[in-house]
């Protein structure tokens, strides 16, 4: 009995390291200025090496960790390879969502996400809202 509860504990300690390294290693994939992980590669660096999302890089002419400047061609391939074995959170979290998955299942769950939003169909209006909110 007690080889099981000393596998278990042990198991259960593996298990706590390994979830620890992902999310250490998702935090670092982070954006440091929208705080999101990137979806999409090539992801755009300093010449340092950290790490801003291809959104955040447009307006950006020094990098937000470092200040150095910023150049057109820096990108980290590895940082690429990376984004699709970390956990990324809903694009509707800002909406309240709390569903953090791997992307290809991610997409899934963003397209039935109950906090999701939706354009107006009234094509003179560009406003996007809640689809909980238009049911009601």
């Amino acid at each position: 009995m007690n080889n099981f509860f000393l596998e278990y504990s042990s198991i259960k300690e593996e298990l706590e390291v390994i979830m620890n390294l992902e999310e250490d290693l998702a935090s670092r994939l982070e954006c440091p200025v929208c705080l999101s992980v990137p979806r999409t590669g090539p992801i755009p660096s300093c010449p340092v090496g950290h790490l801003i999302c291809s959104t955040c890089r447009e307006s950006l002419d020094t990098c937000p960790t470092c200040r150095r400047p910023l150049s057109v061609e820096n990108t980290n391939c590895l940082a690429s390879a990376l984004i699709d074995k970390v956990e990324h959170k809903c694009k509707f979290h800002v909406h309240g969502c709390d569903v953090r998955r791997l992307l290809g299942e991610l997409t899934k769950h963003e397209k039935i996400c109950p906090e999701r939003t939706i354009k107006c169909p009234n094509l003179r209006c560009r406003k996007e809202f809640k689809l909980k909110s238009y049911q009601s």
